[in-house]
């Protein structure tokens, strides 16, 4: 063998070896970095980020031409709430539920996610934030009917049907509970000023099974949350606990459509920080 060949075989396999290393060192660091917090953060913030838009181009609130702006966790300083609100469509489970053919959409907010923990504060039981949620919901009824409203007067044991069905159904079930339970007591109905027209609305004291439960296997729901955490002693799953809900609603005629603004939380001042900071801030335009 020349000296010239021998040289560039030498300098052949040098360079297949640089390669070789730096792809099994690329392979190391993303193997490493699928095992940390960091990329279950990343999961669900990439997933819920193209999935959510999708839903909500295609959800009933975009089709009646009403557009709905509501402030995610990132527009406070403090550690309360994902980055953004998200939107799901279940016109078909919601039309089985209640027994006739409407249309729904849930816009919908959990617990902070932190890039540096496997999991939302949604799995936090000592957290103000355990198990809940803010958002919007609409339903329009295929009757024509006003959901909600009997010829204006406030129909609550209709109304509390698309929370119970969010929660028990879209929200619970999704994470392998078998029998969800969720009830509530009306403790206060009224009306009040928002987005600069009147509205009804009531609180509730509600008695809810909570998230947290023992990893048993995959639920496509944990990609949003992230998986429960691990705990020293064995828990009751899905334990029922005690929270608070208000509600805001009102039938908007020329639409067709029923609109709902909510918080249920597990903590009295999430609730009232939530107006403050979120419902406050909300804006909703009506072509």
């Amino acid at each position: 063998m020349s000296d010239s060949k021998h040289k560039k075989e030498t300098k052949d396999k040098s360079k297949l070896y640089k390669w070789l290393r730096k792809l099994t060192i690329a392979a190391v660091v993303i193997l490493v970095f699928l095992q940390t917090p960091t990329f279950q953060w990343f999961k669900s913030i990439a997933v819920m980020g193209v999935y959510s838009p999708y839903e909500a181009s295609n959800s009933v609130i975009k089709d009646k031409g009403i557009d709905i702006k509501i402030p995610g966790g990132m527009s406070t300083a403090k550690r309360d709430w994902y980055p953004f609100v998200m939107t799901f469509n279940d016109d078909k489970g919601f039309s089985w539920f209640i027994g006739e053919q409407a249309r729904m959409s849930v816009l919908y907010n959990f617990g902070h996610f932190s890039p540096f923990e496997y999991q939302s504060d949604y799995y936090d039981v000592g957290s103000p934030y355990y198990n809940s949620f803010y958002g919007a919901y609409a339903v329009s009824l295929e009757s024509g009917r006003s959901f909600g409203f009997d010829q204006g007067v406030a129909n609550i044991d209709e109304m509390v049907k698309i929370p119970t069905f969010d929660m028990k159904y879209l929200v619970l079930s999704s994470l392998g509970a078998q029998k969800p339970v969720i009830s509530y007591d009306v403790t206060y109905e009224g009306t009040n000023t928002i987005l600069g027209e009147e509205w009804y609305y009531f609180d509730a004291d509600l008695e809810v099974s909570g998230a947290m439960h023992t990893y048993v296997k995959e639920h496509q729901a944990y990609i949003q949350y992230g998986r429960p955490p691990k705990t020293d002693q064995p828990i009751e799953d899905f334990e029922l606990i005690p929270m608070y809900g208000r509600i805001y609603a009102k039938y908007i005629e020329d639409k067709d459509i029923t609109m709902f603004f909510y918080c249920i939380a597990a903590d009295k001042a999430v609730i009232e920080e939530w107006e403050e900071a979120y419902m406050a801030k909300t804006r909703m335009t009506i072509d």
